[in-house]
Parts: structure tokens; C-alpha cells; sequence
């Protein structure tokens, strides 16, 4: 990305630590020089919108669409704003489908939250090969959705994050990251007990 003029400031993996870099007073400066804005993670600085749910909510429409019958759908949930968004288009478009959201064990607080019914968050960072999935909880505006319009979060070791990435790489031929590979390692892992995909 910086070769084609993105200019890239790191924050590390936590979102406290996200919001202290985008904080940063020089952060304005770069943004006046190059006439350019910020992008944050969903929630980690602003908000979740109405307008980024919706524009989420178009997977689901897009998959409505193009496919006849839908039994489940399977997202991967870090701070929730995606979950969210397909779940909200999802019961406009095909409300008899399942949502089901999918996380790595390591980092497992959306799970914990709709056990519980309270927002849950993790006490550190969550050491997990899947990186972007490792915000500390959903967001006060995710939660509410997340709870009232998804069905089940199920979680995956990292073994299977590994195992899916390798399979999608090899067999499928697509350059996944692995936090692109959780809903495949989730759903193969319900539907291929036995190991043939692995």
C-alpha cells in the first residue's frame, strides 16, 4: 500500500493502542500535508454507523442473490460491526437462514457475551494467528445487534485456523489471510468430522 502512496502509521494489535497512535498529534499533520483522512478499525476510534452496517448488510443481499438456498451463513466476529451488518441484511433478505459468527478460541469474548446476554471483554490482547479478529470485545452498539440477531458464535482453535488457511492456499488456490479463513475452519470443521479436507 505504501507503494502506490499510503502513508501508514502502525498501532500494534490492541485497540487502547490503536486509539493512542490515531490520537497522536502528529497524526493531523500528516493528514494536512497530504490531503488525505484517517481510516481507524470499525470501533476502535469511532463508532460503529448506520451507514458501515449497511454497507455490510450488503454481503448479505449479494449472497441472497446469487445463491438459491441458504441454510446458514458463517462470519467472522472481532469488534461485531460485520456480524452485525449480515445479520441485520440477512433478516431483511432471508430471514429463515442461521447467522452464525465465528472467532478464535483464544479470543472467544463474543461467544462469552451471548452466553452471558452482558458485553464481555478480555482482560489483554488475545494472542491468536488471526489477527483481525482480536479486539478485546464487540462494541456498545454491536452488542445489542449481535445478541438480538445472531443465532450461535462458535469458536476455532488455531490449529484449524492454520489447517484452513493451508487448505484454502493449496487446494482452493486463494491467498487468504488466516482471519479470512475462520468461517472456512469453522464450517468444514462441523461438516468434516472425520478429517477428508484436512
Amino acid at each position: 500500500m505504501s507503494g502506490s502512496g499510503a502513508i501508514i502509521l502502525f498501532g500494534g494489535t490492541s485497540n487502547e493502542r490503536r486509539v493512542s497512535v490515531a490520537s497522536a498529534q502528529h497524526i493531523a499533520a500528516v493528514l494536512d500535508e497530504a490531503a488525505a483522512w484517517f481510516l481507524a478499525p470499525t470501533g476502535a476510534v469511532h463508532p460503529v454507523t448506520g451507514d458501515e452496517l449497511a454497507g455490510f448488510g450488503t454481503i448479505a443481499l449479494e449472497i441472497s442473490q446469487q445463491v438459491d438456498e441458504i441454510d446458514a451463513i458463517v462470519v467472522p466476529v472481532s469488534s461485531g460491526a460485520v456480524i452485525s451488518g449480515v445479520a441485520i441484511g440477512m433478516r431483511a433478505f432471508a430471514p429463515g437462514v442461521r447467522v452464525v459468527g465465528v472467532e478464535p478460541a483464544l479470543a472467544a469474548d463474543a461467544q462469552a457475551s451471548l452466553a452471558s446476554g452482558r458485553l464481555e471483554r478480555l482482560s489483554a490482547p488475545p494472542d491468536t494467528i488471526a489477527d483481525g479478529a482480536r479486539a478485546l470485545s464487540l462494541t456498545v452498539r454491536t452488542f445489542p445487534l449481535v445478541t438480538r440477531l445472531v443465532d450461535e458464535i462458535v469458536t476455532v482453535s488455531e490449529d484449524e485456523i492454520l489447517a484452513a488457511t493451508w487448505w484454502l492456499w493449496t487446494r482452493a488456490k486463494l491467498l487468504v489471510e488466516p482471519t479470512g479463513a475462520l468461517a472456512f475452519a469453522a464450517a468444514f470443521g462441523k461438516v468434516d468430522p472425520f478429517g477428508f479436507f484436512w
